[in-house]
């Protein structure tokens, strides 16, 4: 019995924290993330069967009409058809995805202009948002970052008559951009990294992160893209940061001169993250403002710090 009511919190739980992560990145949900809601319910309202058989036969037992033997015959007949439920549920589900799921390029070649399942019209606006989308899924920088161990010490919190009380916790001590497609002569790319206080209190320190950058090739595995790596300034107590990346389209190269009217990945205010403790969070565009969007990005980062270190 207590192992079905925590696998029914355990269920109730994650079925929570899918909806509101698919809530916040969509409004509307696809076919694919409502059957994930379902197999989310169906997991959890077995857990909780499980729990109530459990809970029937420990009741009966205890109230003298089963002796023990049959008690635990009952459970164990009860808890292989919850099992066989179980089963079933995750075998319809995979059957399901095995027909019906696309990969993010798979879609996008079903709704574009050549797709069978057009998503966007002939417009200047939708052929606008149909490019913005395919620059999205190509070149979407990745963000990585390293952490150090580090204490603080709150000087209105003491143990005892002496010694401060020593906090520990992760800080930022590195962020790393990997840019799919970059190459250091034609590359558009703006950074913002601001230091952030819990009072929305913002100080930039993009150029501490500048200044210590370091530019390298991606790995043939990889493919061809830039990883770039610099230090970030030391944080005050309680601040957190915030990145802005404006990564203007590779593909603009390949027909010019790329300029402010080239689509940036991501949108109009380009990719923003939240990082606090080493914990990074994206921040979408329909999200609303962050506090660091007062700070204006003035100006590319040059081909010099671009150009990797190891370059002939």
């Amino acid at each position: 019995m207590t192992t079905g009511l925590f696998a029914t919190l355990a269920g109730l739980f994650d079925l929570a924290k899918l909806a509101f992560e698919q809530r916040k990145e969509h409004d509307l949900w696809s076919a694919s993330e409502w059957a994930r809601l379902m197999r989310g319910t169906g997991q959890a309202a077995l857990a909780g069967t499980y729990g109530a058989v459990g809970g029937y036969a420990a009741y009966m037992h205890l109230a003298g009409r089963w002796d023990a033997a049959r008690a635990t015959s009952w459970f164990v007949r009860g808890a292989s058809l919850v099992g066989w439920a179980m089963l079933l549920v995750e075998g319809l589900y995979l059957v399901w995805r095995h027909f019906t799921h696309r990969s993010e390029m798979q879609s996008f070649l079903e709704q574009c202009c050549w797709g069978t399942k057009r998503r966007w019209g002939d417009t200047a606006e939708d052929q606008g948002k149909e490019f913005q989308v395919l620059v999205n899924m190509l070149f979407t920088p990745g963000i990585e970052v390293d952490t150090t161990l580090v204490t603080r010490t709150p000087g209105s919190t003491r143990v005892g008559k002496s010694g401060l009380l020593l906090m520990p916790g992760r800080e930022t001590s590195a962020i790393r951009f990997v840019l799919p497609g970059a190459e250091p002569e034609t590359t558009r790319l703006g950074i913002k990294v601001a230091a952030v206080t819990s009072s929305g209190v913002v100080r930039d320190v993009t150029s501490a992160w500048e200044e210590s950058v370091k530019s390298e090739w991606l790995p043939i595995q990889e493919g061809m893209g830039l990883k770039l790596t610099g230090r970030v300034a030391e944080l005050s107590e309680g601040e957190h940061l915030e990145v802005r990346v404006l990564y203007y389209s590779p593909l603009a190269a390949l027909g010019g001169a790329v300029d402010e009217a080239t689509p940036v990945v991501g949108g109009k205010m380009g990719m923003r993250y939240l990082i606090k403790g080493g914990r990074i969070t994206r921040h979408a565009n329909h999200e609303g403002a962050l506090p660091s969007d007062s700070l204006p990005v003035t100006k590319a980062i040059s081909k010099e710090k671009l150009r990797p270190w190891n370059s002939a």
